[in-house]
């Protein structure tokens, strides 16, 4: 679907004189059609709007502009133009209106918030209604008691499509939940990591195999991957001095963050949950070094890759700010494979060689589906800190702003943005049906018991670091912390 600032008003007017409070149902039968029309015209229907007397509803936020990685959908103060702030502008205003209450934001850098968040729950001053750290952050103040069970939060129905499912899978612990994201902000897709390649590279030299069809026939595997890269065609000496750099083409640009993005969509994960819903550490298996050990060494492989970052002399591009060489290097067409966060299609509106989405290969044709990690360490949330004075309204106003933002907030981001302006054939826009429909919030990342995070990292400088490795030398570590983290849960009052 595209749509247009004027039909995002026209959405708000829909939205605003709606009143029917209908409850949603999420399995329709084909004789509720009646049902259906009237969910997808009032998607407020169930919501029981209050009075609240012109409360001030007030948000600490991550300072907008300041990070590659903004969360701009939660609240923006004017109108500018752009599709997504003035979606989140129209939807807050539409809802201020219902309930009676004024938004306001208070924004601070990402280094200060965990402390911002720990001072007004110990002071109880009560400034915040919703605070939005990082997940990773979240999940350190959850542990310590700063934020309250959502699943204990009057008003917010966890069921409801607007509330993404794969991070309250990943994110709960314990059958707790302290954190959410959905509909109403866009920071989580921008944060899930992709396959990005150029078409025509990868047409005028020569393959012929249909990558989109590939993918669809469940064949689109780290061997497949492989085949294409170190083909002789995709690596070239542009320049002729003998020497590959920045000058030259390559058939795969990697990072440091590579290991982790290929182990998790490989079908693997860095830390998993058991039937309790409590974490474990994986154990070692064969199969988790082999992945390791094939992507470490394309890494290292300078015929094939291209490193953006990590130590001589592995990192090719040794320039002051390599995250914009590496966005040059993939604009100007000499890179065909690059795998890194979707918010990086921002960087090739303007670029002239047609370019796709491909989802992260998998490990081989027998795993059951495609994974693509999202960066929670990037990814803001919403939480409610645990002095909260009236959490029953403070999870009203929460889920009339997530039921409110799939056909505002939501579309503006996927139809009109990602759609209408970063992608370039209908294919890609397939292919990110997929994307978002099998993502994974690790709770390796998450909660990086012992460090765990890093040690991945680590794999991506140092070839002889396995997991097999990892576990010897840090799984007492790291199991010591899962078990520190589990016990603060289980015996947290929030």
């Amino acid at each position: 679907m595209k749509i247009s600032i004027i039909a995002l008003l026209l959405i708000l007017i829909m939205l605003f004189a709606c009143t029917e409070n209908t409850v949603k149902n999420d399995t329709p039968s084909d004789t509720d059609a009646s049902s259906v029309e009237t969910e997808k015209a009032d998607p407020l229907a169930h919501i029981k709007f209050e009075d609240f007397g012109g409360y001030n509803f007030n948000m600490l936020i991550i300072n907008q502009g300041s990070i590659t990685y903004d969360n701009v959908s939660l609240y923006v103060e004017e109108e500018t133009f752009d599709n997504i702030n003035d979606a989140a502008y129209l939807r807050n205003r539409m809802l201020e209106e219902k309930f009676n209450i004024t938004f306001s934001a208070m924004m601070i850098a990402e280094a200060n918030m965990t402390a911002s968040i720990r001072n007004s729950v110990n002071s109880a001053d009560n400034a915040y209604d919703i605070v939005c750290p990082r997940m990773t952050q979240a999940s350190a103040l959850a542990a310590d008691g700063y934020l309250l069970n959502l699943n204990n939060v009057p008003n917010i129905d966890m069921n409801r499509n607007y509330w993404d499912q794969d991070a309250i899978r990943d994110s709960s612990l314990a059958k707790k939940l302290y954190m959410l994201t959905g509909d109403l902000m866009t920071v989580q897709h921008d944060c899930t990591y992709i396959t990005m390649f150029n078409l025509e590279l990868y047409n005028d030299l020569g393959y012929t195999d249909n990558l989109y069809e590939v993918v669809r026939q469940n064949k689109w595997t780290y061997d497949k991957f492989y085949e294409i890269v170190s083909d002789s065609r995709a690596t070239a000496d542009l320049n002729g001095d003998g020497v590959l750099d920045r000058e030259d083409r390559f058939g795969n640009m990697s990072d440091t963050i590579s290991p982790r993005i290929w182990y998790v969509g490989n079908g693997e994960v860095i830390i998993g949950k058991d039937k309790d819903d409590l974490p474990f550490l994986p154990e070692n298996t064969s199969k988790k070094n082999d992945i390791l050990s094939k992507v470490v060494t394309m890494m290292y492989n300078g015929s094939i890759t291209i490193m953006v970052d990590g130590p001589k002399p592995i990192r090719i591009l040794n320039t002051e700010n390599v995250w914009t060489e590496a966005n040059a290097m993939f604009a100007e067409g000499n890179i065909m494979f690059r795998i890194a966060a979707l918010r990086g299609l921002k960087d090739f509106r303007a670029m002239n060689a047609n370019f796709g989405v491909l989802p992260v290969p998998m490990y081989d044709t027998n795993q059951p589906r495609y994974n693509h990690l999202v960066g929670t360490q990037l990814t803001d949330c919403i939480t409610i800190p645990s002095t909260a004075p009236n959490a029953a309204r403070t999870g009203l106003i929460v889920e009339a702003m997530a039921a409110a933002s799939t056909e505002t907030v939501l579309y503006a981001f996927y139809d009109r943005t990602l759609v209408t302006k970063l992608t370039r054939d209908e294919d890609s826009v397939d292919m990110l049906d997929i994307i978002f429909s099998t993502r994974i919030y690790d709770p390796g990342i998450t909660y990086n018991f012992g460090g765990i995070y890093g040690y991945f990292v680590t794999m991506a400088t140092d070839t002889t670091y396995t997991y097999e490795r990892m576990i010897a030398q840090y799984g007492q570590k790291i199991q010591s912390e899962i078990d520190t983290t589990i016990e603060k849960y289980l015996n947290s009052e929030n």
